[in-house]
Formats: structure tokens, sequence, C-alpha cells
């Protein structure tokens, strides 16, 4: 298979019910010739492979099945990264899908530009709706056109779902993401943003993101379950930030800010948990050593109004935040 202009990494893992869907979304005769769709099949034990075996077999060209053993999430992206032909680089989970003109714009975008990464609005959809929302976000401010590192400010939400990025930087500063783990797309934007200077907005929303399915990992149930992942995946993105060494100012000001609010999504999850001294000690614990190991994220995180309060109150800030639960607090 020849070069490609653009890899869709698509993560499937019994998603029988939605896989369909996902792949249809990139059947787009305008730039089918461009785009290389990599379904890493993660061990199914559903109908997935037979789904993505069948759009293979229609478009040889475009789509590619990697059959392999039951590894998690970051194990798919590793291996697309791996193996990608395409000169940029995306992710799509196997249980959402593309907007089909988003997707048309970008290519288009990706042919006549040469920034290191690509940012693209995202819906969010629900489940059992036709509904699609775009999504609020600061960067949306932007006007479309590219920009150096050093002239973005963020602010809000920036994760897997936006992120179009070169190929070759991922490969140039490699960081392996960690087998059954979730929240590992929290150390893959980290990691495509890490080395990236120039950022170009584009104005049509690309990624249709699915909420209000079972399971998700995003649900409360899910991180309260999976805490342990959580703190996994940002103790890797803590060590990763705090040994990047040859990171310019404005880099790591964009990293920090990332690293911080996923910091702060931890503390929000254990803030979910039943309320308990252990917990309050485990609280204290991880901000003291935060704030010792990695002071200018733990100072960036305590921006955070929500949290300062907790913080500033000590134990007695914590009991009313954990017994009405930090979602109900204002």
């Amino acid at each position: 298979m020849k070069e490609k202009l653009l890899t869709v990494s698509i993560a499937a893992y019994n998603v029988e019910q939605y896989l369909r869907q996902a792949l249809e979304s990139l059947v787009v005769p305008e730039v089918m010739d461009e785009i290389e769709v990599l379904i890493v099949n993660d061990g199914s034990t559903d109908t997935t492979s037979a789904i993505g075996h069948e759009f293979e077999k229609k478009y040889p060209e475009t789509f590619r099945v990697i059959d392999k053993e039951n590894g998690g999430y970051g194990t798919t992206v590793n291996r697309s990264v791996s193996e990608a032909r395409g000169v940029y680089f995306r992710l799509l989970d196997g249980d959402d899908w593309f907007d089909r003109e988003g997707l048309v714009d970008l290519v288009q975008r990706l042919h006549s530009g040469d920034a290191d990464v690509y940012l693209t609005p995202r819906y969010v959809c629900r489940e059992g709706s036709d509904e699609k929302t775009l999504e609020n976000n600061s960067w949306y401010q932007f006007e479309c056109h590219t920009y150096s590192c050093d002239e973005m400010s963020f602010g809000t939400s920036l994760g897997m779902w936006f992120i179009t990025v070169k190929t070759d930087l991922l490969r140039s500063h490699p960081f392996d993401l960690p087998a059954h783990t979730l929240y590992t797309d929290q150390i893959f934007t980290v990691r495509s943003l890490a080395y990236s200077q120039t950022f170009q907005i584009c104005p049509r929303p690309l990624y249709c993101y699915r909420v209000g399915r079972e399971g998700q990992s995003v649900s409360r149930e899910s991180r309260i379950k999976h805490i342990d992942d959580q703190k996994r995946s940002v103790g890797m993105c803590l060590d990763y930030l705090a040994t990047q060494n040859d990171l310019t100012e404005d880099s790591r000001a964009i990293l920090v800010d990332r690293v911080a609010r996923y910091y702060n999504v931890l503390i929000k999850t254990l803030l979910l948990l039943p309320a308990s001294k252990a917990t309050w000690n485990e609280i204290k614990a991880l901000d003291a050593a935060t704030k010792s190991k990695y002071p200018d994220v733990y100072s960036k995180a305590c921006q955070s109004k929500k949290f300062g309060v907790v913080r500033s109150l000590g134990h007695i800030g914590y009991w009313p935040v954990a017994m009405r639960g930090i979602d109900n607090w204002e």
C-alpha cells in the first residue's frame, strides 16, 4: 500500500454494535485515496473482526485489519503508530464516528498546509438520539489559520478527539502506552503536543463523540471502578513531562496546563469516593508529592477555584464536598 496523507487508527474491542457506523463514516469517495484506516481488533470475541475484514475486502486500498491479542487501548495505539503509512495520524474509537464533511475539509487542509497539529472541533452525540451538539471549547475562538506554539492558549479541553498530528513527530519522540490501562488517551495527547510547534485551527467539526453508552470509561461508575488506571496514566504524564528537558518554554506551558487538568480530574474522581479519612489522607499525600516533584503542575492545578477551596480549607473543606458529591458542588 502506498504512502497516504492520513492514517486513522480505530481501536476496536467488542464494538460490533457500533463499528459499522464508524467505518461507513470513512467511506467518502472524495478522500478515500488519501486515507488509510487501520482497524486494530484488540482480541474481540464478537464479530468486530469480521466486520473489519468485510470493509477491508471491499476497500482494500483504504481499510486494513490488524488482529492482535487483547492488550488494551494503549497497545492498539502503539501498534498503529508503528505501522502507519500516513503523513498525519489520528485516533477514532470504534464506538464513535467522523462527520463526512469534516473529514473532507481536514484532508483538503492537510494537502494545502504543513502544520504539526490540526485541531478540529467535535460534536457530542447522545446515545439513542440523532441530536448532535457542537461542544463548547475555548480554542474555537481562534481564527482559522496556522499559529505558532507561543500564540496558542488552549484553556479548556484538548483531548485526542481534536488532534491530528504528524506521524513523524510521534515516532521521533517515542513513548509506548501501557497495556491493560484505561485513560491512556491522556498520555497520547501529551505525547502529541510535546514537540509540536505549529497548529492549524480548522472550522468544521470532525469527531462525533458518543455519550450515554453503558460502560463508557468517562462515566462516574467507571471512573471510580478504574481509579487506579487513572492514577497510572496521570503519573505517566507527570513523569514524561519531568523528563523532557529539551521542550521549548511555550511547549512546556501547554503541557503543564494539560497535565494539570488531568491531575485535577483525578482529584475529582477521588472526591467521588465515599467520604473517609483514608481518602482524605490519600488526597493530601498525592498533593504533597505532586507539589514536591512537579511544582509547576501543582501550581497550575491549584488555580482551579473548585479545588482551591478544598485545599485551602483542608479537612474542613473536604468533608462537605465529598459527602455532597463534587458533581453537585459549585
